[in-house]
C-alpha cells in the first residue's frame, strides 16, 4: 500500500476480498484491483515478496486480473 494513493473500495470479489480503485504514488492512471496486504491474509501463497519491504500479487493464483479503469 506503500507504493498506492488514492485508495478507495469499490466491490467485493467472488472470493470476498474487496476490490479498490487506487493510482500508483507519481502515476496519473486509475486501477482496480486487491491490496497484498488483504491476499496475505487469506491467500498467502497469492504474495510474493518484493526488495524494501514490499509486496506483489500473483492475480493469476485468485483468478483475478488487475484492471485499467477508464
Amino acid at each position: 500500500m506503500r507504493l498506492k494513493t488514492g485508495i478507495g473500495p469499490v466491490g467485493m470479489t467472488e472470493g470476498g476480498l474487496t476490490l479498490y480503485q487506487f493510482r500508483y504514488v507519481g502515476l496519473p492512471t486509475v486501477y482496480e484491483g486487491v491490496t497484498a496486504q488483504e491476499v496475505l491474509a487469506h491467500h498467502p501463497d497469492a504474495v510474493a515478496p518484493l526488495p524494501l519491504g514490499l509486496m506483489t500479487v500473483d492475480y493469476a493464483k485468485l483468478g483475478l486480473e488487475m484492471r485499467v479503469v477508464d
